[in-house]
């Protein structure tokens, strides 16, 4: 079904690319209306099961022609593409560890709030490259980072530090992606970009939105959204979890203690 899912996608944005859609007007900040930009998912849906392993996104985007103008006599301009999804958010610990007394303890501990659970940005090429304003537009919006904003606002070497350790420690878990050639645009008016979603990434609804510059002005953009999800017993245990957090610590230790009691008898009777 996966490999059937792609050619469709494929199709549709070519069909798009042939028919474009009529345009609204422009939004209150002055950036272009998502309907310039037709974009898809390739699933739109991740059912996470037990042996779930990561998964392979594919993202497409067609870009409306009349937007890279051009005519019999002038070639059109070129486009540059970049694209951030993010997961949900949430309030993240970071702690330090320091050895006392013979022993390795959490010391010190920055929370941060809003963190994105998923981060990745993709480029056609790096963003230096593009313009100074595609990267401040990209500040602006809030996808220049997996953490939409710092609640003190001020430079803190040390919170810095944490901050650097915390996208090491998502890098490692593959829950931060940068990637400034994983864009493709084909015939100058097709996207195409793919990523992994690793087996640690959290349940909820993704957010992908691809920017597309051309002569480094923002020309149009659009969202898509992904839904990560548990299926079968891992959703139920993990709504049980979510919903009744205290019962379900209770259960947790009765079982872990019935296991425990278990595994000692037989190892007596033996």
């Amino acid at each position: 079904m996966r490999f059937l899912i792609v050619p469709l996608t494929g199709l549709l944005i070519i069909l798009a690319v042939a028919f474009p859609a009529s345009h609204g007007s422009a939004d209150d900040d002055a950036m272009t209306p998502a309907d310039e930009l037709v974009i898809d998912l390739a699933p739109r849906q991740i059912d996470i099961r037990a042996q779930f392993s990561g998964a392979e996104m594919l993202i497409f985007a067609a870009i409306d022609p009349e937007i890279l103008g051009g005519s019999a006599s002038e070639a059109p301009r070129k486009a540059d593409v970049v694209i951030a999804v993010r997961g949900p958010a949430r309030d993240t610990v970071v702690r330090r560890k320091e050895r006392r007394f013979g022993i390795w303890v959490n010391a010190t501990s920055v929370t941060f709030a809003d963190v994105a659970g998923f981060y990745a940005l993709l480029t056609n090429r790096p963003l230096s490259d593009i313009s100074d304003g595609a990267t401040g537009i990209i500040e602006k919006l809030g996808l220049s980072d997996l953490i939409n904003g710092d609640e003190t606002g001020e430079q803190d070497p040390e919170r810095e530090a944490f901050h650097d350790g915390l996208i090491r420690e998502m890098r490692k878990s593959g829950l931060h992606l940068v990637d400034e050639m994983g864009v493709e645009v084909m015939g100058g008016r097709l996207i195409r970009a793919g990523f992994t979603v690793p087996a640690a990434v959290p349940v909820g609804l993704f957010e992908a939105e691809v920017l597309v510059f051309v002569d480094g002005a923002l020309a149009a953009r659009g969202t898509v959204d992904l839904d990560v999800g548990k299926i079968g017993i891992e959703r139920a245990v993990y709504d049980f979890a979510q919903t009744r957090p205290a019962l379900y610590g209770i259960v947790a230790v009765i079982i872990a203690l019935l296991a425990g009691w278990f595994a000692g008898s037989v190892s007596g009777k033996r």
